[in-house]
């Protein structure tokens, strides 16, 4: 079974070491963290069964009464039964993420988010359901924090013996116990729905009439169908970006945004803001689209020099 160490070997990315959960981790650049059963990296043997936490089930129906598993209302024995239907066994590897700019702060945000909750940071929820006192965070410093928790997550799926494999919820999609999509591909068939508050929306509020913009819908318009859950970066944010108020989107990355100049929902620094999407589209050539907040919205909450992971969601779009 693959161990911590290999998978950021892999990847070529250097360990810098291990923290139980819940403690700070000592790393405030771009990279990737992996959480696991143990604190050595060498060590691939994981627990046989899921280590669940029933007190942290009981919270999570008490917070989302409207949980359900494939379609039936959840119940402690429902959540306890799927959740080790997802368990991979002998593995120490639960989850693989990413931060765009900061581990320490993004694991913090892992740390922080309630049971039930969506923000700052559910998309490992599964963790939280288990024995916290048997989890470790190792983590790593990279530049290119998108593509090698891809790789890792690769990694991990061909790594995994046929006989671990067939055991899974979902045997052709065998990721880490937490995570529950490829990034920026296919989601994990677990049959869990409702275990998060329900998605809000916002009215649309009236622009600044003297900024120039595109033409847009009367309304918001939000991700659907299959690019919810994709994920895709931003150029690198400059100065110029930051007084403006914009931020510039490749054309690799246009295909999660509408395909013509709309107002969209995004989240930056946990806030819910409405922003003009212009895809700059023009007749002789295509240009970087831009996600326009106005001057002010970005100042002390986006950094300068690196690109921003960008998260379709159905209320938005997540900006990392």
């Amino acid at each position: 079974m693959l161990n911590v160490n290999q998978l950021f070997e892999y990847t070529g990315v250097q360990r810098g070491g291990a923290v139980p959960w819940g403690a700070k981790v000592p790393l405030d650049q771009p990279g990737v963290y992996v959480v696991a059963t143990t604190p050595d990296g060498e060590d691939s043997a994981g627990f046989e069964t899921c280590p669940l936490d029933s007190s942290a089930i009981d919270k999570l129906i008490v917070a989302r009464p409207e949980a359900t598993v494939d379609g039936r209302a959840a119940t402690a024995q429902t959540i306890g039964a799927r959740l080790a239907d997802m368990w991979v066994t002998g593995s120490s590897i639960i989850y693989i993420g990413l931060a765009g700019t900061n581990v320490r702060k993004r694991v913090q945000q892992f740390y922080s988010t309630a049971i039930g909750a969506r923000t700052p940071h559910a998309g490992g929820w599964p963790v939280k359901m288990l024995d916290s006192t048997k989890l470790w965070v190792h983590y790593g410093a990279t530049n290119n924090p998108g593509g090698v928790e891809l790789a890792m997550v690769q990694s991990y799926v061909s790594s995994l013996p046929d006989e671990v494999r067939v055991r899974l919820i979902d045997q052709h999609l065998p990721l880490p116990f937490a995570n529950l999509a490829v990034p920026n591909g296919p989601r994990k068939r677990h049959g869990f729905a409702g275990v998060k508050e329900p998605r809000i929306t916002t009215p649309v509020k009236p622009g600044d009439p003297s900024k120039p913009a595109p033409v847009v819908a009367d309304s918001v318009v939000v991700p659907e169908g299959e690019i919810m859950g994709k994920i895709r970066f931003t150029q690198n944010v400059t100065a110029g970006d930051i007084e403006r108020g914009a931020l510039r989107v490749p054309k690799v990355s246009k295909d999660i945004f509408p395909a013509e100049g709309a107002k969209i929902r995004v989240n930056v620094g946990s806030q819910w803001h409405v922003a003009t999407w212009n895809p700059r589209i023009g007749v002789d050539k295509e240009r970087s689209g831009t996600v326009y907040l106005g001057k002010g919205k970005l100042e002390g909450i986006v950094p300068i020099g690196r690109p921003r992971r960008v998260v379709a969601l159905g209320d938005g779009y997540l900006i990392e």
